[in-house]
């Protein structure tokens, strides 16, 4: 696997659960990260991790907050070699139960930012012939379920996005790839982690190796996706 040391990540969605970890992951492994997050608490996170790291308060949904916060971490750390976005909210009602607003704020964080955050590092990677890019989705944007119209068919557009992307940017030395989880025991649609009844779900931890997997492969090796469930976990098998 390809050395990680020296090199700088953007997370999203990183004040705490899975984007918390893989910050946490990526500087024990000698990465500079800038930690991404809606509130104070991710600027928090950033001061525990201490100086490899940088939070920047932004809505991931906001262009100008997503090219500040490229624009930032290019001039303090001279690059961006990683990018994970895994910001993501979700709310799981029937169709006829889901107002505009709610929808429009799924697709807001869920797909736009995934799309905004990918479009304001790809010039500065392709200029310089390299980067990665993971795209967190969910095993459910291949799949569907009932009272989950709105975060499914986020999810679905954007494994579609990335799929795109995958193919716009291979030319140029950039890898793209899209890491899909099963059930993961977070505070994920503001549930509380920890119970019992979770213990056989994945942790955080669980996904944040599957992006240090995918972000130390050989550079001649894309990972195209990544699909994993705890192993207890029922679903359809495509």
């Amino acid at each position: 696997m390809a050395a990680l040391e020296g090199q700088v990540a953007i997370v999203t969605g990183a004040s705490r659960g899975i984007g918390r970890v893989v910050a946490e992951r990526l500087v024990a492994r000698g990465v500079r990260v800038t930690l991404v997050g809606r509130s104070d608490e991710v600027v928090q996170a950033a001061h525990a991790l201490g100086p490899a790291t940088f939070g920047a308060r932004a809505d991931v949904a906001d262009e100008a907050a997503v090219q500040a916060v490229v624009h930032d971490t290019i001039a303090r750390w001279g690059a961006v070699d990683l990018l994970v976005n895994n910001a993501g909210a979700g709310v799981f009602r029937p169709v006829e139960e889901t107002d505009l607003a709610t929808w429009r704020r799924l697709f807001d964080v869920n797909v736009v930012g995934t799309f905004l955050c990918a479009r304001a590092v790809v010039p500065h990677m392709k200029a310089r012939g390299r980067g990665t890019i993971v795209n967190v989705a969910s095993d459910v944007g291949r799949r569907t379920f009932a009272n989950g119209a709105a975060y499914v068919a986020s999810k679905y557009a954007v494994r579609g996005f990335s799929g795109c992307l995958a193919q716009e940017l291979r030319p140029h030395g950039v890898r793209v790839t899209t890491l899909c989880p099963g059930l993961v025991d977070t505070w994920f649609n503001d549930a509380q982690p920890g119970g019992p009844e979770r213990a056989w779900w994945l942790r955080p931890e669980d996904v944040a190796e599957a992006v240090l997997y995918v972000a130390s492969a050989p550079p001649h090796v894309v990972v195209d996706e990544l699909e994993l469930h705890p192993l207890r976990q029922d679903y359809p098998r495509s």
